[in-house]
């Protein structure tokens, strides 16, 4: 896992500018640091202060480059998984300087490619997947990215072309944000290593702001908070032309679905549930590749606990992953104390069902939030949408507390599997009364209760009758949006809550409500130099479950019903049927009270934050509103105060002129 920059402009840039670009992208790769500049006709490869040795000695230090002029700049900041040695140092070269890649992210099927590639006459300097990524390119072209499994974000530099092939892996996981004029191009892992770059001069992005503050929506589309900064999409690739300065984008992946609800069989499903498990199993244990230390976070939930338990068998059958992992796995787990909602007693269930777990707790509380809160601002780098992102941050500190470098993660089981009941069973209930179908809702009677009916029936109103319902509560506090955003919004909640198909329902929520966990999870795992994976989202698994009838995944009172089938025997029986799991959940209510005060000194008696806040929100009303609106905050969807505290901290952070 690591964090890549890249410049492509006239516009007289200096090694400096390039360097202290890198440098905000030091806490994704502190292990190393590489740079390529190019004028034209020499490549000149440099040193920076954290360059290994011997490389440190064989490269010339950045700061020296005076007269060489280039316009085509490469750098990296690297964080070794694979390959620990120097050979891994990148920009890294294929083809005698021909291919050029600055590359994060895991390809887990790197060997077998290898296997492949080297039947097929390819040369291998090093043990690395980037290698792998550059001799897959030479050979199939962009084709290349259809072999690989795995997360990523890299830029290759084809000089045979002259152009740079740049890659976002399926669903999003790793981060690609780029900048184009019509003349210089730039591209980095966050946004904060481009926009003190001269060429750029950004401001705050209505067209993201505004939905963000209405709904919490944010990362469902190329625009970002930064005006004139985009993230590549999920699944695309661009190609920058160097000499006609020309940008083509290109999908290269989209997830195919099955629409039906289907008649659930216990035979099929048992099937089913056999075939889900050996490929599950499998994303684990390439998920389990590694010359670090592996662990894994542990909410106490369906997902978190399914990964752990198939790693507690994996170590029982098959020892030499104790290379990665120890003896026993690490499990680090945030709770709260006095908490209505703490899940410790789940997370203790795992460690005694798995007697090769070794479970770390971190508790946060308001006072640790309050010492932390403009770092994780500063690190997530666009407005978030709960304080639950601070309980992950605080388990990704707990783990680099206890030298892990790697963790395995449950997100997307929830959006593959339709486990957020509250929307999904009402989705599911839509399906059959369109489809007329309603004897088999009896099937489900545990659901039947008149919150998910009401819900249910939400879901048949015209788009404009829910659009007008969910803003209501806000329309007191936020200006009337422009009507193209307006528009915006009024598509997301026709396509939030479409009763067409459950399957196509949580495609959406992969593009969409994942993608913004995909960001909270790299920017907080980045932020302590660890690298998180995600058995859930290895495209097998996602295509295999995405083709199977909706049946299969709510059933009999139950959401993710395949996946506790699968883990029959292998989960505690307390775990795998529990019911009350509600999401991450954190005593938001108690942090937002004890953080009250704060929030007034920081936001109601700010000027330069209220002007900017004037364009977006009723400061008046607020100010009035605002001991009435700490009591109402609960779980932030719910309420608006930490949203509107959150951007205009981040304004002040990035945009304040001191």
């Amino acid at each position: 896992m690591c964090g890549i920059i890249g410049i492509v402009s006239n516009k007289g840039l200096t090694s400096n500018i390039f360097k202290n670009a890198l440098n905000k992208l030091k806490h994704r790769g502190p292990d190393d640091e590489g740079y390529l500049l190019y004028n034209g006709k020499d490549i000149l490869q440099c040193s920076g202060s954290d360059t290994v040795e011997p490389l440190k000695q064989q490269f010339i230090p950045i700061e020296e480059i005076s007269n060489f002029k280039p316009f085509l700049f490469l750098g990296h900041r690297r964080l070794s998984i694979i390959d620990l040695s120097p050979a891994g140092h990148q920009p890294m070269e294929y083809n005698g300087d021909n291919l050029w890649i600055v590359y994060n992210g895991e390809i887990y099927n790197y060997k077998e490619l290898r296997k492949e590639l080297e039947r097929d006459g390819y040369k291998f300097k090093t043990n690395t997947d980037t290698e792998i990524i550059l001799a897959s390119y030479l050979k199939w072209g962009y084709e290349c990215l259809n072999k690989f499994n795995g997360m990523w974000a890299f830029c290759i530099w084809d000089k045979r072309k002259n152009v740079l092939f740049c890659a976002r892996d399926r669903f999003g996981v790793k981060p690609f944000y780029y900048y184009f004029d019509g003349d210089s191009f730039a591209f980095a892992s966050e946004i904060k290593a481009l926009i003190d770059l001269p060429f750029i001069n950004t401001v705050p992005n209505g067209e993201a702001i505004i939905p963000y503050l209405y709904f919490g929506l944010h990362d469902f589309g190329e625009q970002t908070f930064f005006q004139g900064i985009k993230q590549l999409l999920p699944g695309h690739f661009l190609i920058f032309d160097i000499d006609t300065k020309s940008i083509e984008l290109n999908k290269y992946y989209e997830i195919k679905f099955n629409p039906e609800l289907g008649k659930y069989d216990n035979k099929k499903a048992k099937e089913y549930s056999e075939e889900f498990f050996n490929l599950f199993k499998d994303a684990v244990r390439l998920r389990l590749r590694s010359d670090v230390s592996v662990g894994t976070s542990l909410s106490g939930g369906l997902d978190s606990s399914s990964i752990i338990c198939i790693m507690s068998y994996l170590l029982k059958t098959e020892p030499e992953y104790q290379k990665v992992t120890g003896k026993k796995i690490k499990s680090f787990t945030a709770d709260f104390h006095n908490f209505q909602l703490s899940e410790k007693k789940y997370v203790d269930e795992i460690l005694l069902h798995c007697d090769n777990i070794e479970g770390y707790f971190t508790y946060p509380n308001a006072d640790m939030l309050k010492k932390d809160l403009n770092d994780l601002i500063y690190h997530q780098e666009e407005p978030f949408t709960s304080l639950s992102v601070y309980a992950q941050y605080c388990v990704m500190k707990l783990a680099q507390s206890h030298d892990v470098k790697v963790l395995l993660d449950g997100q997307g089981g929830d959006e593959l599997l339709a486990g957020y009941v509250h929307k999904h069973v009402p989705l599911f209930f839509a399906n059959h009364i369109s489809q007329g179908r309603i004897l088999d809702l009896l099937k489900n009677k545990d659901f039947l209760n008149i919150s998910y009916l009401i819900r249910t029936f939400f879901i048949f109103l015209p788009k404009t009758i829910q659009y007008n319902y969910l803003i209501s509560a806000n329309t007191h506090y936020f200006r009337p949006p422009p009507k193209n955003i307006k528009d915006i919004l009024i598509d997301f909640v026709s396509k939030e809550y479409s009763r067409s198909s459950l399957n196509e329902n949580l495609i959406y929520e992969i593009k969409t409500g994942l993608l913004k966990l995909l960001r909270y999870e790299d920017r907080n795992s980045m932020a302590f130099n660890i690298e998180t994976r995600l058995p859930f989202l290895d495209y097998r698994v996602v295509e295999f479950l995405m083709n199977l009838p909706a049946s299969y995944k709510i059933h009999n009172g139950y959401s993710k019903w395949l996946l506790r089938l699968s883990m029959d025997g292998i989960l505690p029986e307390g775990i795998k049927m529990r019911k009350d799991k509600i999401g991450f959940a954190i005593p938001q209510k108690e942090f937002l009270e004890n953080l009250s005060e704060l929030f007034k000194k920081e936001l109601l008696n700010d000027e330069s934050i209220l002007n900017f806040l004037k364009e977006y929100i009723d400061v008046n009303r607020i100010k009035c509103d605002y001991e009435k609106l700490i009591k109402q905050e609960q779980f932030t969807r719910k309420g608006i105060l930490w949203r509107i505290y959150n951007l205009g901290i981040w304004w002040k952070q990035f945009f304040k002129k001191n």
